[in-house]
């Protein structure tokens, strides 16, 4: 638990504005910045890293993703609110990428299907 003290404020120095999805540091994957009326500095989460806390805590896949969808995603806290990016995409259009260098006419292509936050 001290390290996860410690992450927070080392990330809220510079932007004591931040704001945290509790219960989520080993989920954090950095910091973005993007320009609304200022520049502003906000945690980036990563999705599979959370859904994976919430199933150690005996909810099945489907259960997670409703639960991270409604009551974390879902939860506007105001302009400094997280982002949370969905890495199993990169990953699944790094495998088709691959798998395009073998075969440069695959005769099905995995469906990239998600949605954006």
């Amino acid at each position: 638990m001290r390290n996860n003290e410690q992450l927070r404020e080392i990330l809220s120095e510079d932007c004591p504005e931040l704001l945290f999805a509790d219960g989520y540091d080993e989920a954090i994957i950095g910091t973005t910045t993007y320009w609304n009326k200022i520049s502003e500095t906000i945690i980036a989460y990563d999705v599979e890293k959370i859904l994976e806390i919430l199933m150690s805590e005996d909810l099945t896949y489907d259960e997670a993703r409703e639960f991270y969808e409604f009551n974390i995603v879902g939860a506007w806290m105001g302009e400094f609110t997280p982002i949370f990016i969905e890495t199993n995409v990169i990953k699944l259009a790094k495998l088709i990428i691959a798998e395009e260098c073998k075969d440069p006419m695959p005769a099905k292509r995995p469906v990239l299907s998600t949605f954006f936050v």
